[in-house]
């Protein structure tokens, strides 16, 4: 009975799910129900951000698309380790620098430390930029779990 339920549930949700250690987290949602999904969406267009997982990301860097990844956390942190060719802007209400466009169909990718705070930096991004953005789940926390390539030093 179990079983059927659960099968039940697959076809009327999306589901998401991620690593960490030894253990699998799931996270279902229905995406056609989502009553966030308006005040998300600032312009009305239908773009708001969506999440990402690090497999994903790891995915887009090797595609053709372009991409544009901006690490938010504060500059020391960045310099600690952060996602190869990542730009540093950290969010504090706001970004220091406007970002740059992308051509065509690239992609921009934020994260912090461990996906606590971006989904407000790319909730307010979201509504001026040309391009969908996205957000890291966990962060650069999960993307070194995960155990691809970081690089330190910049600024």
């Amino acid at each position: 009975m179990f079983a059927i339920a659960l099968v039940a549930l697959t076809f009327a949700a999306s589901s998401c799910t991620w690593r960490e250690g030894r253990y699998v987290y799931y996270e279902v949602y229905d995406a056609d129900t989502d009553d966030d999904a308006d005040e998300r969406d600032g312009d009305g267009d239908g773009q708001y951000p969506t999440w990402m997982t690090a497999e994903e990301l790891q995915g887009l860097i090797h595609s053709d698309d372009p991409e544009l990844i901006v690490d938010i956390r504060p500059l020391k942190a960045y310099q600690i380790g952060h996602i190869k060719g990542a730009l540093c802007d950290p969010w504090d209400d706001g970004f220091a620098d406007p970002l740059p466009e992308l051509d065509g169909n690239g992609f921009l990718v934020l994260y912090d430390n461990n996906g606590d705070i971006v989904e407000e930096a790319a909730s307010t991004l979201a509504s001026s930029f040309n391009q969908p953005v996205h957000m890291l789940r966990q962060g650069f926390a999960g993307w070194e779990a995960a155990g691809y390539e970081i690089e330190t030093g910049g600024d």
